[in-house]
């Protein structure tokens, strides 16, 4: 079987029909090479756009992403977190926790999901150990006996 050689311009060429490639999965495996991020950050399929995102382009745009797991790539980033802090997704907001922003904020958090992320940063100790939730208690309970070690 005979190597074929392709010349760069052939290469580029093919990479940019596969952009625009029917299968999902195909235009996801260009992102995921980097390649052609500029439209697919605009794709309609989710682990595209979620493929990109995790390449860390398009993030201006993809903080806005209807889809809640792309805005958490997003946070993971570091990108955005004083908007993504008041993300209605209580997972985003957890991201955004994770990330060590906004813990004065999240502490407070409706979602005990969310406040038991701040507690595992360590973070407002003092009042999350008398949570009306017994997990957020249990892990403020386990980093203060951590801080005390």
């Amino acid at each position: 079987m005979e190597k074929e050689n392709y010349t760069k311009d052939q290469l580029i060429d093919m990479m940019d029909k596969l952009v625009h490639n029917k299968d999902w999965q195909v235009r996801a495996a260009i992102a995921k090479l980097g390649y052609g991020l500029d439209i697919l950050v605009n794709d309609e399929y989710f682990y595209v756009r979620k493929t990109v995102a995790e390449q860390g382009y398009g993030l201006d745009k993809l903080i806005n992403d209807p889809d809640w797991y792309i805005r958490v790539i997003v946070a993971k980033h570091k990108y955005g977190l004083d908007k993504l802090v008041n993300d209605e997704d209580p997972w985003v907001r957890a991201e955004v926790a994770r990330q060590g922003y906004g813990l004065d904020k999240l502490v407070n958090d409706k979602y005990p999901s969310v406040r038991i992320v701040v507690a595992e940063q360590g973070y407002g100790l003092d009042k999350l150990i008398n949570d009306e939730d017994t997990d957020v208690r249990e892990i403020a309970r386990k980093a203060l006996s951590k801080k005390k070690n």
